[in-house]
């Protein structure tokens, strides 16, 4: 069995919208964005010159996002923050890092019985759908 790979993505508070490793325009200048497997964050200019590090680009504008390394019942990847629709179409999960079990939990966004506010992400991701996350208006700051 080969290691597993740790992937990220980034949020950008500031434009709003989903980053990923490769080239895009940020600010008005392109650059080439690297999220290394650490989750370090590398802008690159045209040359190859680094713009900035993760450690000093302002935090309160990106959001390292971590990949769950699971795929819904779609085939989707999962991704920390994001929204899951059960097979029953009317419970929501978001999914959040547990730092004390040290895995990817889903949280109940809708009522279920007292027992079910915590789920373990494997089985939910086998029949349950990614529909969103809580960055694009979905999660804790109500369902879309």
């Amino acid at each position: 069995m080969g290691m597993k790979v740790r992937e990220f993505r980034i949020w950008d508070r500031e434009d709003n919208k989903m980053l990923y490793s490769g080239y895009i325009s940020l600010d008005g200048n392109d650059i080439r964005l690297h999220i290394d497997i650490d989750g370090s964050l590398i802008g690159y200019d045209e040359g190859g010159g680094i713009l900035w590090h993760q450690v000093d680009i302002p935090t309160d504008r990106f959001v390292v996002i971590q990949s769950t390394g699971l795929l819904d019942c779609d085939g989707k990847k999962i991704w920390d923050g994001d929204v899951l629709q059960d097979d029953d179409k009317e419970t929501f999960y978001e999914i959040e890092w547990a730092n004390n079990g040290g895995t990817f939990l889903g949280v109940a966004l809708t009522p279920v019985s007292p027992g079910n506010l915590y789920v373990s992400l494997r089985p939910l991701n086998e029949h349950a759908a990614v529909v969103g996350n809580i960055y694009e208006g979905y999660g804790k700051r109500g369902i879309k």
